[in-house]
């Protein structure tokens, strides 16, 4: 076949193909299309606690006059999926899409959607709407208790409320703290529902960051026991930032951190020596004022090991002459 003959059965293809998309769009001029339709496209389930997961089905109908295809079902996010009973569905037929939701570690208002791609030429992604609350089954607020920084002296009470939501009834039977510096009240409840925790720091407070863990057993099924971080922090000689050296990484990773110790007073001081609690692991010494130090550490291997361990710092103050900086290891 020839250049010209080639050119021709290019154009004859080219023309043929355009009257088929032409044929195809007269067609859905003509209203010859799919047309998907649900009756209920967006589900209430009303208010639940975070447990378990919500399912619903929703039905769908073709009232177009071709074949419906679905073609792809899409979430918004992971805790949410989709299934079809059939993927095509003829004219005057119908299907089913089952939406499961799952409720764990969600509170409050939730909003999901489900895009149902199909070959409906007026909505190629049709949306189903899972709508609700959610409620954690005991709550605790806070959820951390921090109470910033504090004098040494200083006798400072905060709060924890605990609350049932799901009806059931919530009774408080112990409550524990792990530091000498914190003591706890358990306050008469109101009501079966809601207890209060009084958390309250005992002076004299030590210098640097204290961290806590308060424990509260409960009577109720789905949350017996409650842990809660309590922390303060007491300034002393020297600031250091910060407080803790977090190793974050995977076993045998090796690591750089840096911290900065300053003056609180704006006083001049000098570091006499580092030691770190292994002897492969580097420290760099950097001189930022007479007031204010940078501690470079190298070669830090993540080991479950070295957590809680501490770096050292010898200083020329009499007041405080070592600075102990804990190593907090996560692995990955």
């Amino acid at each position: 076949m020839n250049l010209k003959a080639l050119g021709m059965a290019g154009l004859w293809l080219g023309a043929a193909g355009l009257a088929a998309a032409a044929t195809n769009a007269s067609s859905f001029a003509a209203g010859h299309a799919p047309k998907l339709v649900c009756d209920q496209s967006v589900f209430h389930f009303g208010t639940r606690d975070s447990s378990g997961e919500v399912q619903h089905a929703f039905v769908l109908h073709n009232t177009g006059d071709l074949s419906l295809q679905i073609l792809n079902l899409r979430a918004t996010c992971g805790c949410t999926v989709g299934s079809v009973t059939d993927r095509t569905v003829p004219p005057g037929g119908e299907t089913t899409v089952t939406a499961t939701f799952a409720l764990r570690g969600r509170e409050g208002p939730q909003h999901k959607v489900l895009y149902v791609s199909s070959n409906d030429p007026t909505q190629p992604e049709y949306q189903l709407t899972l709508e609700g609350n959610i409620v954690e089954a005991v709550s605790v607020q806070p959820r951390i208790l921090f109470f910033g920084r504090l004098e040494a002296t200083a006798t400072v009470t905060g709060t924890v409320e605990v609350a049932a939501n799901d009806g059931q009834a919530l009774r408080i039977t112990q409550v524990t703290v792990d530091s000498p510096r914190l003591t706890t009240i358990l306050e008469p409840a109101t009501n079966d529902k809601t207890n209060r925790v009084l958390v309250i720091t005992k002076p004299p407070l030590p210098e640097g960051l204290t961290r806590a863990l308060l424990v509260v057993q409960t009577g109720h099924p789905r949350r017996p026991r409650i842990e809660l971080s309590v922390s303060f922090f007491v300034p002393g000689a020297f600031s250091v930032l910060p407080p803790e050296i977090f190793v974050v990484g995977r076993l045998q990773e090796k690591l750089s951190r840096e911290v900065v110790i300053r003056s609180e007073k704006n006083a001049p001081f000098k570091i006499l020596a580092i030691e770190a609690p292994r002897p492969d692991m580097t420290a760099k010494l950097t001189t930022l004022s007479n007031t204010a130090y940078r501690v470079e550490l190298g070669n830090i291997e993540v080991a479950r090991e070295l957590d809680t361990q501490k770096l050292r710092v010898t200083t020329d103050q009499p007041n405080r002459p070592e600075i102990l900086i804990p190593f907090r290891v996560f692995i990955r």
